[in-house]
């Protein structure tokens, strides 16, 4: 189990780690301010400090603090290092992704002959947040899911289930399930 963006809340890893109990907790947020404790202490699972994106280097990220949401530059690191060189498995059976504004790059290296591929990752499920509007400027976030959900059709190893739309205060975000359908291992796991 993978989590991008703890957010200072751990209940539903809590809830897994009931049903599984022979599953392992790997998390990463650019902020320390309470993940840290959460995910090594009360989950017993392994914390890193990091922004993820679609590469390495520093990001202008939303960081949820002491104070709520600021905007600041943090230490990022691209979905497919990460996995690589931290995680060091080449499946992922859950992965949640809730990276407010930084998702669009992760998901560009789920497709045939993407990142993932190029370093031997596979992810069987990912419950994710598709953000709009996350930071002043516009990213052009409706292109993007456009683009992605057809590169998704087109590729044929994904199928997007159950999308939701979400105003929260003053965001707006799709909340969607994503399955691997064309790896046997992952089909295995999870539908059948």
């Amino acid at each position: 189990m993978v989590t991008f963006g703890i957010g200072h809340d751990v209940s539903a890893e809590k809830k897994l780690k009931e049903m599984y109990s022979n599953i392992s907790f790997y998390g990463a947020d650019p902020s320390t301010y309470m993940n840290k404790d959460l995910y090594e202490k009360e989950l017993g699972g392994k914390y890193f400090e990091y922004a993820i994106s679609g590469q390495s280097g520093r990001l202008n990220s939303r960081v949820f603090g002491k104070g709520g949401y600021r905007e600041e530059v943090t230490k990022g690191i691209g979905a497919d290092d990460f996995f690589a060189d931290k995680v060091q498995k080449s499946k992922i059976d859950f992965l949640w992704i809730d990276v407010e504004g930084h998702e669009y790059p992760i998901l560009d290296q789920l497709h045939h002959k993407g990142a993932l591929d190029k370093k031997g990752v596979k992810i069987c499920q990912m419950n994710v947040e598709m953000h709009k509007d996350t930071f002043k400027e516009s990213l052009g976030e409706k292109k993007k899911f456009h683009d992605f959900v057809w590169n998704v059709l087109e590729d044929k190893r994904f199928i997007m289930l159950k999308p939701v739309f979400v105003i929260y205060k003053e965001k707006r975000f799709i909340r969607t399930f994503i399955v691997n359908v064309s790896d046997k291992e992952c089909t295995e796991l999870f539908l059948s």
